[in-house]
């Protein structure tokens, strides 16, 4: 069988594009990277960043999390996104009804854990920290930055 040198490629491609994540990603420390985008040890989340007159907009991926999951803060430009979903239990009960006929199982495999994302928006300029709205809607984040100078931090309320 031949070898297929686009399949190669692509596999290349993607080695290379995690050993560039990773390089970027922030510690514990919360690093942001030069490139004003950077991930964590704990997960990574895709954003958009839009810019209008008066606004800069971004929008992130966050399926499986809770508004009440999320946190996002705003602080030297920076806009720090937090999210954490907790796991079903190992094990549970399942049966016809209470008491009786109810029999316990183990779970074969566990994909579905803890997870946690934490993310470092690097914004284009200044902007008003207090002015600024959240909107979590489908599993979507976007979060609304007015324009603005001043560098105080502020939590932000999704809605």
């Amino acid at each position: 069988m031949a070898r297929n040198p686009f399949e190669e490629m692509r596999r290349t491609l993607e080695r290379l594009s995690e050993q560039f994540e990773r390089q970027f990603e922030g510690g514990e420390g919360g690093e942001t990277a030069p490139a004003g985008v950077s991930g964590s040890a704990f997960g990574t989340v895709s954003v958009d960043i839009a810019e209008s007159d008066d606004a800069y907009e971004v929008t992130a991926d966050l399926p499986g999390f809770e508004p009440e999951d999320i946190d996002l803060s705003v602080h030297d430009d920076v806009l720090h996104v937090e999210a954490r979903s907790e796991s079903e239990s190992e094990t549970e009960a399942t049966g016809a009804g209470e008491g009786e006929g109810e029999e316990e199982r183990s779970v074969i495999r566990k994909e579905r854990s803890t997870r946690s994302i934490r993310r470092q928006i690097r914004l284009p300029g200044p902007v008003d920290e207090a002015g600024a709205e959240a909107e979590y809607q489908n599993g979507v984040l976007t979060v609304t930055l007015p324009k603005a100078e001043g560098e105080e931090t502020h939590s932000i309320e999704i809605r």
